[in-house]
């Protein structure tokens, strides 16, 4: 039945030797996955294949099969030996990996790459930190990933410092959002510093990711020598992040003479302002004279500030400002108040 021309007859048939596994059905699946070009078809020949010698460790039957498959259509088969090799002969990885994780096939160096990432102690990142020495620029993107898989601390030393490299900056921008380690957030402010804003918006989709108690204060750190783009993609960190304690260092670019800058300020302080800014956000609903984005930016943040006290406390304030606030010209609207 399993060389049978029914091929439905036929998958059963392999699929259930394969669960048996018993020794003399190696040849006869072998063969099957063989005739199939050792790719995916109806009968399944590959996969019952690849079931038997999970089933039965056959590490000599698995590294044939891994050596032969080795052409573009065979990548999954390929993939699912090396996974298979890896798991069941581990004393072996540092001896395959070096050729795997930089193999020319970017599908199946991908694929390797994910089975490596789940060898994740010292001794793995220094491998990994070996091979990223000696790749090409394609493969040390892939390796940045990997190594920030690993979750190991060991790793970022290497991947800051290939943020600085400006042929792997990109990935390594990545790699570091991806650790979540707030050492990483110099490197990252640092990167900020380029002109380029795929880069500047690169490190601001980093840093949102990284779950730092200091990173608010180092990001408000950074504000204030930061371009243009820079500051921008910063206030909007420091707005994501709600980080009131930082809304100081935003003030003063609510009066910035870059429009980008100024509206990111403004809208960072609607969500970010605390009941300790709100002398400063009533000093500042003072000063606007029409309508629009700033007005609507200060009355959210006044808001969202009387949201954090007492009701009582926050009518008596809103009621105060109010009557100190006579028709001027000014836009005196104070948010209503639930």
């Amino acid at each position: 039945m399993a060389t049978s021309n029914n091929q439905q007859l036929r998958k059963v048939a392999l699929y259930s030797l394969a669960r048996i596994g018993a020794p003399e059905s190696a040849d006869i699946l072998a063969m099957q996955a063989a005739q199939s070009g050792y790719t995916f078809d109806y009968t399944n020949a590959t996969a019952s294949y690849l079931s038997y010698l999970q089933k039965t460790a056959d590490i000599k039957r698995l590294q044939e099969l891994w050596r032969t498959t080795n052409k573009p259509g065979q990548v999954h088969t390929h993939t699912a030996a090396f996974t298979l090799l890896a798991t069941l002969q581990p004393d072996k990885n540092k001896l395959r990996f070096p050729t795997e994780l930089t193999h020319a096939n970017a599908q199946y160096r991908a694929a390797a790459m994910k089975v490596a990432a789940n060898y994740k102690t010292d001794e793995y990142v220094e491998l990994y930190t070996f091979i990223y020495k000696k790749a090409n620029t394609d493969v040390k993107a892939g390796l940045l990933s990997l190594l920030a898989a690993t979750g190991n601390k060991a790793a970022i030393p290497v991947i800051t410092a290939a943020i600085k490299d400006k042929a792997v900056q990109l990935p390594a921008i990545e790699a570091a959002g991806r650790t979540g380690d707030g050492t990483v957030v110099p490197a990252l402010l640092d990167a900020m510093k380029s002109n380029d804003t795929i880069v500047i918006d690169a490190a601001k989709q980093a840093l949102m990711t990284i779950k730092s108690e200091q990173l608010p204060s180092q990001v408000a750190a950074a504000l204030p020598a930061a371009t243009p783009a820079a500051q921008v993609a910063l206030i909007n960190v420091l707005g994501a992040r709600r980080a009131g304690a930082q809304v100081p260092a935003i003030w003063p670019l609510l009066k910035s003479n870059d429009a980008k800058v100024s509206k990111a300020a403004y809208q960072a302080v609607a969500v970010s302002a605390d009941a300790s800014q709100l002398p400063q956000l009533f000093a500042a609903l003072a000063e606007i004279t029409a309508p629009g984005q700033q007005l609507t930016g200060i009355q959210r943040g006044i808001a969202n500030a009387l949201a954090t006290t007492p009701q009582n406390e926050a009518v008596t304030r809103v009621a105060a400002e109010m009557k100190k606030r006579r028709p001027t010209g000014a836009v005196t609207t104070c948010p209503s108040y639930r």
